[in-house]
């Protein structure tokens, strides 16, 4: 009975000390900041995630262990407007990916039917597209990834309809 009392205090030891290594604020002898120094020091910004990017952990079978999975949401977040000599408008749609989530391949933006492919935005950066000539419209539907080929945390907020007042020679129409 001694024996696995012994064993146990041990453990149990071992358990405590491995706690104090792997987490600082537990240490014996860590050194306490004091209310001042906390105000003084500046938030983190690095662990701010948008809300709607769910990053997580995901059990990979090939690893044989747990991986993070970074999550993607694109969304259209302006479009760029200029009147053209040949009496149409040219466009460029610039989407971002909100999450720190990659994207692998080109996305698709379709601007009223019509499809532009982008380069892949990196993870919370943005992508711009190429001038798009189109007739004159009052309203435009611009649709990041409309045929949902990237997988997202939100497919519900891809969408942004863009409106431009009549004789505007250019403009930028902010959707987000």
């Amino acid at each position: 009975m001694k024996a696995i009392i012994k064993k146990s205090v041990k453990l149990t030891a071992l358990v405590i000390l491995g706690l104090c290594l792997t987490l600082p604020s537990l240490s014996i002898g860590a050194q306490q900041q004091s209310p001042n120094q906390a105000a003084t020091q500046a938030p983190s910004t690095s662990a701010v995630v948008p809300a709607g990017c769910s990053d997580g952990f995901v059990f990979d079978r090939n690893a044989g262990r747990m991986v993070k999975k970074s999550s993607v949401d694109l969304i259209v977040t302006k479009v760029e407007f200029r009147y053209t000599d040949s009496g149409g408008v040219a466009m460029r749609p610039t989407i971002k990916n909100r999450c720190s989530g990659r994207v692998t391949g080109n996305v698709d933006v379709a601007i009223d039917g019509a499809v532009v492919t982008l380069g892949p935005p990196p993870p919370k950066g943005t992508s711009t597209g190429s001038w798009f000539v189109t007739g004159i419209q009052k309203q435009y539907r611009v649709t990041v990834d409309h045929n949902d080929r990237v997988k997202e945390s939100n497919e519900r907020n891809n969408r942004c309809r863009a409106t431009i007042p009549k004789g505007d020679p250019s403009m930028t129409y902010r959707c987000r």
